[in-house]
């Protein structure tokens, strides 16, 4: 998997680890994967028009598109590369303002929680995400529904503001130890997927550990109800 890939991925999961989002389909699309691109096509037509529900809702549909590349700095030997993130929200209202069935949340307010939950936050590859000059822009290319695009990009040195103190991963591989802050959880992987809530291979941190057979990576983070997780720590032992 590419760096860029990586970085739509964990877009895609801290998205999907937000409980803002928990009524709202949150879609990774990877365009030359083309079996996948049909099938996430016809869930995001059904979520617009009412067809498919997430948590009884429907009517609204957020979209992680793959990161584009920048070269800003022309004279730096060998090429820095800035990446794009963008990620598009759509809703149809005559669904999404449904009072029985809709998200009641309106394209506006599901794409500026996108930048707020994006904003200053880093995926632990040394790299901030930060807003761009004009980070929410409308598309007016999609008939019949209202899509914004929100972008974001990653540039080096910007000292993110984090909610909570991200986890720190002590001891050995025999016996791996994770502290974080007061009151939250703290949730972890060994096999350098996405540490969130409930992830198909996250585990609650309660005691320490020894690395599974094969594994030499933990990467961790703090979360709590309600809230949205920190950044996230990585150790390679």
């Amino acid at each position: 998997m590419s760096l860029f890939e990586t970085i739509q991925s964990d877009v895609h999961e801290r998205l999907l680890a937000h409980p803002y989002f928990a009524d709202i389909p949150v879609e990774l699309l990877r365009p030359r994967d083309k079996g996948t691109a049909l099938q996430i096509e016809q869930s995001i037509t059904e979520s617009l028009t009412g067809l498919r529900e997430k948590g009884g809702k429907r009517g609204a549909s957020v979209m992680v598109l793959m990161p584009s590349a920048g070269c800003p700095h022309r004279g730096v030997p060998g090429p820095y590369l800035s990446a794009i993130v963008t990620v598009r929200v759509a809703e149809v209202p005559m669904y999404n303002m449904d009072p029985a069935k809709g998200t009641l949340k309106s394209a506006e307010q599901i794409a500026l929680h996108v930048l707020l939950t994006l904003h200053l936050w880093s995926p632990g590859y040394g790299h901030v995400l930060t807003a761009t000059e004009r980070p929410i822009q409308p598309n007016k290319d999609v008939p019949g529904a209202i899509v914004y695009e929100v972008s974001l990009g990653l540039d080096a040195g910007i000292q993110p503001e984090v909610r909570w103190a991200a986890p720190a991963i002590l001891g050995t591989a025999g016996a791996v130890e994770i502290t974080g802050p007061a009151g939250a959880q703290l949730w972890y992987t060994t096999d350098g997927s996405f540490p969130r809530p409930d992830g198909a291979t996250a585990t609650l941190y309660t005691v320490p550990f020894a690395l599974p057979e094969g594994a030499d990576t933990v990467r961790a983070a703090a979360y709590a109800d309600g809230k949205a997780g920190s950044d996230i720590r990585r150790l390679r032992f």
